[in-house]
């Protein structure tokens, strides 16, 4: 049940399915894999769930356009999530980018 002690709201499942997800298109980037592959293996992970996979491409692309100098495979990824989630809501796409520049523009959290 959600909310109980313990159990997983919807919202966990969906943040731990967003992070599979681009961890798992990330890692195979990484080892030089074929993108119609990573592609194919992302859709199939997500499932119906590609709003997440918008969500998260947005919020990477937005993050590294005020970091340019984290890794130019964020990119590459967000390109895969967008493809594996037949994006074409620019509309939803520019919010999560607007939400990543944001993110990506506050000062690192401090230990206090």
């Amino acid at each position: 049940m959600a909310g109980r002690r313990g159990g997983w709201s919807q919202q966990k499942r969906d943040r731990v399915l967003q992070a599979q997800c681009h961890g798992e298109a990330w890692r195979r980037a990484q080892a030089g894999e074929s993108i119609a592959a990573i592609v194919e293996e992302v859709r199939a992970l997500a499932g119906d769930r590609t709003g997440l996979l918008v969500e998260a491409a947005g919020v990477g692309i937005g993050w590294w356009a005020v970091k340019p100098s984290l890794p130019a495979t964020e990119l590459l990824v967000a390109g895969i999530l967008l493809d594996a989630a037949g994006a074409n809501d620019l509309d939803e796409l520019n919010r999560w980018l607007e939400v990543g520049r944001e993110r990506g523009s506050r000062p690192p959290h401090a230990a206090s």
